[in-house]
């Protein structure tokens, strides 16, 4: 059945903690290694069964599997080596590389147009996810884990023989914990059992590869969801919210409107001065978009990038 090889299914327990450190044991190795090798050294035998069994002794393979399906690694036969996303990449840089370089694997791939439900495989599921995560609105919402499983539950047009949810509350933890890694949400730090949807770093470390400097609004918003599909009108995004029952969401079919999360991550990057939103009296109509932040509705034309 679609999604039983999901992250968010039967590879639930698979770590961006593990993940970064088979990664690292590749890159450090500078050769392939095979899988049993990588398991004997993320799990040596010191450790206790107790210890093995709390930590399960299938994560090392199912991490493995995991890292094939951001298109980290390869195999060859029994052996396993990085890809071509990690050339150039030094061991010591992976703290800061990884997560983008990871989350444009998985949600890089090709996204059909059949209903979110039936993408959830070889980690579908966690993209899907964090997209309908990041369509969430920060301002007024109540984000902690039963009041987002609710609104899933209440946004989502499930087909009745559907009953294996993309969010529920035990896959809302992992959920979480893979938005912090991906730079796309994080707890609140005052209450740690709020969840807040928000892009800022992933916004902030794709901002170089874009090869202007200067933006109208539309393009702008246009240009940053090629690179990061989690965002409005992103390819995740869009299968996700065309699987929402109608009206939910506004912002998610409204032409000029940013979402109230990529709002929240402009007014972060403006306050940490990396872009200046502008409105120019004179511009189009057709540049504007408007921002959904908590007690502002402004219209910006131009969107300027100034650092990282």
């Amino acid at each position: 059945m679609p999604g039983d090889a999901g992250l968010l299914a039967q590879r639930i327990r698979v770590h961006p903690g593990v993940l970064t450190a088979v990664v690292e044991l590749l890159l450090v190795a500078e050769r392939p290694m095979d899988e049993s090798e990588i398991k004997r050294l993320l799990l040596p035998e010191m450790l206790s069964e107790v210890e093995i069994k709390l930590v399960g002794a299938e994560v090392v393979g199912w991490t493995i599997e995991a890292a094939e399906w951001f298109g980290l690694v390869k195999r060859d036969g029994e052996n396993v080596e990085p890809t071509g996303s990690l050339d150039g990449v030094e061991p010591h840089e992976l703290s800061k590389r990884l997560p983008t370089i990871a989350w444009k694997g998985l949600s890089g791939r090709r996204w059909g147009d059949g209903e979110a439900w039936d993408q959830r495989e070889r980690g579908g599921d966690l993209a899907l996810a964090l997209g309908w995560f990041l369509a969430q609105n920060p301002w007024s919402d109540k984000l902690d884990a039963e009041s987002l499983h609710a609104a899933h539950e209440r946004q989502v047009n499930y087909p009745e023989e559907i009953t294996d949810r993309l969010v529920n509350p035990t896959k809302l933890v992992p959920i979480i914990r893979w938005a912090h890694f991906f730079g796309l949400g994080r707890r609140d730090p005052v209450n740690a059992s709020l969840f807040v949807p928000d892009p800022t770093s992933a916004i902030r470390s794709i901002l170089g590869e874009l090869p202007e400097s200067e933006y109208p609004a539309n393009r702008f918003l246009t240009e940053i969801a090629k690179l990061c599909p989690f965002l409005d009108k992103g390819t995740v995004r869009k299968v996700i919210s065309k699987s929402l029952h109608k009206g939910m969401l506004p912002w998610e079919t409204e032409k000029g409107a940013i979402s109230p999360t990529t709002s929240l991550a402009f007014h972060r990057l403006e306050a940490a001065d990396v872009i200046k939103c502008e409105t120019g009296v004179d511009a189009p109509a057709a540049h504007r978009r408007t921002l959904n932040l908590k007690e502002d509705r402004r219209s910006i034309s131009l969107v300027r990038v100034l650092g990282q």
